[in-house]
């Protein structure tokens, strides 16, 4: 039997060579129609499933064309599962089509919906381009407690702003009157009521520290001019500002702000008082470190409203970044004053109003015989 070459490659590649048939051999088709391959345009059948051993009478044939053998073209006819899957295929494509087309629909209305938020104005000097979208705000629960303990009067003023955050975020405000001094309530509220309306005015422009820190030069303005010529008297004040999610505070006396998150409670504000001056002096060595504490004034105010020229005052120039869950405590010394740091961390667990009114009994319970008044406002930032 001669043998030919399909084309030239094949002369490289004598394993690939292939008998030729004779025209008169004429193998039978498949039941299909179909041959199994093809040799020089004649349809051969496909050698028997045992075609690595010597058949009788002939050349062993390969079982299968190797992968690199030439094939002739069998025309355009396609394998039933073949046709299935390329229209699988298809079916994905157009879904997935159909998936990007309903999306370019709905963005207009996103869009749309986002163009609704409250936009913070630009300031004056700032080239107008487009608005400013403002960042999200969290929600603000409150609660708030006052007792007047075992005083006649109540000197402690307290206040607190809408707890919709509408681009100049929440006030809270508690000051304590100078129980010692006379027209100690007139001198709290004052102050309370200065930062109330002036914080209703102020432009959102305005970044909350420059609000606190203004307002502050108004209310001792105010002060200095209502108690000239009167007794001496004065208050304590701490202020805070809670806006887009940033804490901002101001403090002058001895009054206390707190953050408590994950069940720890943090003071965030420094005293003002006679003991903090001891303490810079003992580190000097200009007295013994016993004398901090010992000393029967350590207590007693070194800056507040209505001495005048107030000598200190503490701010965060920085907002402090809240996250969900975080309370906020701003307490009288009538409180921190009574209560331990563990039982205003296990008021805190509860909700700001349930908080407030837990501290207020544990305070009664403690029914001390010269028990200060007694303020708190808690927020809790979601």
């Amino acid at each position: 039997m001669e043998l030919t070459y399909e084309n030239p490659e094949q002369a490289e590649n004598p394993e690939q060579l292939v008998p030729e048939t004779p025209e008169d051999e004429v193998k039978p088709e498949k039941p299909n129609g179909l041959p199994n391959f093809v040799i020089d345009g004649q349809p051969v059948e496909k050698p028997e499933e045992d075609s690595n051993e010597q058949q009788e009478g002939g050349t062993a044939e390969p079982a299968t064309p190797p992968d690199d053998a030439p094939k002739k073209d069998k025309g355009f006819e396609l394998n039933p599962w073949i046709i299935a899957l390329l229209a699988i295929v298809a079916i994905i494509g157009v879904v997935v089509v159909l998936k990007a087309m309903s999306k370019r629909k709905k963005d207009p209305v996103t869009v749309k919906e986002e163009s609704t938020v409250k936009t913070k104005p630009l300031p004056a000097t700032a080239p107008v381009t487009a608005p400013v979208a403002a960042a999200p705000r969290g929600t603000l629960l409150a609660g708030a407690m006052q007792h007047v303990g075992a005083r006649e009067d109540q000197q402690d003023s307290y206040g607190l702003s809408s707890l919709t955050d509408t681009g100049k975020g929440v006030l809270a405000v508690v000051a304590d009157g100078m129980g010692g001094l006379a027209n100690g309530k007139l001198v709290s509220s004052t102050l309370v009521n200065c930062f109330l309306n002036n914080h209703k005015n102020v432009p959102e422009s305005k970044a909350p520290q420059e609000v606190l820190l203004e307002t502050a030069v108004l209310a001792n303005a105010q002060i200095n001019q209502l108690l000239k010529g009167a007794s001496k008297s004065g208050s304590t004040l701490v202020a805070a500002i809670v806006r887009q999610g940033f804490l901002h505070f101001l403090t002058v006396g001895d009054s206390r702000i707190y953050l408590y998150r994950g069940g720890a409670l943090l003071q965030l504000n420094r005293e003002h008082i006679y003991q903090e001056e001891l303490a810079v002096k003992a580190v000097n060595r200009m007295i013994p470190t016993q004398q901090v504490t010992g000393d029967r004034q350590a207590h007693a105010l070194t800056s507040y409203f209505g001495i005048g020229t107030i000598p200190h005052l503490d701010r965060n120039d920085i907002g402090i970044k809240l996250v969900a869950g975080d309370k906020i405590l701003l307490a009288s010394d009538g409180v921190f004053g009574t209560l331990s740091q563990s039982q205003m961390e296990q008021a805190l667990r509860l909700s700001p109003e349930a908080a407030a009114q837990q501290m207020k009994d544990l305070i009664l319970k403690a029914n001390r015989p010269y028990q200060d008044n007694n303020t708190a406002v808690v927020l809790e930032y979601r």
